[in-house]
């Protein structure tokens, strides 16, 4: 027999985050994604996400090694969501939380040090002195997991105006489509698209408020087979940063509007959200 072939390399970290998170297959076309750079995390919880992110980031072996990891959260929950914005019950105040501030320890400890941690309500740590005062550099890879609105828009926004983003920096989102795929009143099919709500919502506003030009790069955000369509187990998205500053914008959203509905009336763990989650509008 002849020499069995090596297993082809990976060509970024990002191929590895897009399977084991899972968020679907990796793009070809990846060459202009950044391999240095700091990776930052919206929303740690207990660390488990964050865990998997370190460990595929610091691949030091191909050559993509992390300047440093950023981790943003609370320790004590949710906080409120904006009010009238929509949300689902496990998303209320509270919702989440390790143990408090103290519980920071034990999660450093899990995912194996080596994390710079920014703990507090966005609204307070998210100042325009931050990144000088931490040494922060600019982002390879920006992970949003803090579910609201409210928190969303605050870590975009913050990451865009403080310098922190740039052409190659990819914003991965894990709760893309959870707002969309929960029960809403009748007649109201319109509100399902995930830019009219939660991380999506915060999506769509960065682009235009920055001039960004993103694309899709795996995940339900890109034109997909009809069998991924009603099988796709998870809807994390990852789009990349093209352009930005410009007199135009592309929110990077690429799967067709036919698509768009068959995933929110055939997906499996779309009709499973649908059946348990109800969305409510937040009060003040």
């Amino acid at each position: 027999m002849g020499k069995m072939s090596q297993a082809p390399r990976r060509v970024h970290a990002l191929g590895s985050l897009c399977e084991a998170l899972p968020g679907g297959a990796l793009v070809d076309d990846v060459g202009h994604l950044l391999r240095s750079g700091d990776v930052y995390q919206f929303g740690v919880a207990r660390g488990r996400s964050l865990g998997q992110i370190i460990d595929i980031f610091d691949f030091h072996s191909e050559g993509e090694p992390t300047t440093q990891v950023w981790g943003f959260d609370t320790f004590t929950g949710m906080p409120e969501e904006t009010p009238g914005e929509p949300t689902i019950a496990i998303w209320s105040k509270g919702h989440f939380s390790p143990g408090g501030p103290q519980a920071n320890a034990s999660i450093a400890r899990a995912v194996g040090g080596g994390v710079e941690w920014v703990i507090g309500d966005y609204e307070q740590t998210l100042v325009p002195t931050l990144r000088a005062q931490r040494g922060m550099q600019p982002a390879r890879y920006v992970d949003i997991d803090c579910d609201l609105y409210r928190s969303s828009h605050r870590a975009l926004h913050w990451m865009f105006a403080s310098g922190l983003v740039g052409v190659g920096t990819v914003i991965g989102y894990d709760d893309f489509w959870d707002l969309s795929c929960s029960k809403r009143g009748p007649n109201n099919a319109s509100a399902r698209h995930p830019f009219q709500s939660g991380e999506g919502k915060a999506h769509a506003e960065v682009t235009k408020r920055f001039g960004v030009t993103f694309r899709c790069v795996c995940g339900p955000c890109q034109p997909m087979s009809p069998e991924a369509l009603v099988h796709h187990e998870s809807w994390r998205t990852y789009f990349v940063v093209e352009a930005m500053g410009g007199p135009l914008s592309d929110h990077g959203f690429a799967m067709p509007a036919w698509q768009h509905a068959h995933f929110l009336q055939q997906n499996a763990r779309c009709k499973r959200t649908f059946r348990s989650w109800h969305t409510y509008s937040a009060r003040g």
